[in-house]
């Protein structure tokens, strides 16, 4: 299944970092605006899998719109951008992931798992 939501990046002095606000929890980070949008995506593939995975609800993607309050002593934030993301929900996918050897990095299995699928 195919979901959209909006995500907020924020550029920070040495890298971007981005959320979902409709996807409490799930965060992510990149070195560029490029590379955090496929990081932001491989975190909401992984986050709502994952959660379909466990027999939860997948939120909508019901935000339309982001309102900035910058605090006058927050000078991390350089600027933001709001972007569209249209995510592929895939419960077979990490389901193999769950059954790792300790030491592996989830990340890592899921993606073992995505490739063997």
């Amino acid at each position: 299944m195919k979901r959209t939501y909006l995500v907020v990046y924020e550029k920070c002095p040495r890298n971007f970092c981005g959320h979902a606000p409709d996807v409490p929890g799930c965060i992510s980070t990149g070195s560029s605006l490029k590379n955090m949008r496929a990081m932001m995506t491989e975190a909401l593939e992984f986050h709502l899998s994952s959660m379909l995975c466990d027999g939860e609800a997948i939120p909508e993607g019901t935000t339309t719109q982001v309102d900035f309050a910058v605090e006058a002593d927050d000078n991390l934030v350089e600027y933001c951008v709001v972007d569209w993301l249209e995510i592929k929900v895939r419960k077979s996918v990490y389901k193999n992931a769950r059954k790792i050897e300790p030491g592996y990095s989830i990340i890592e299995a899921a993606r073992r798992a995505k490739k063997a699928a």
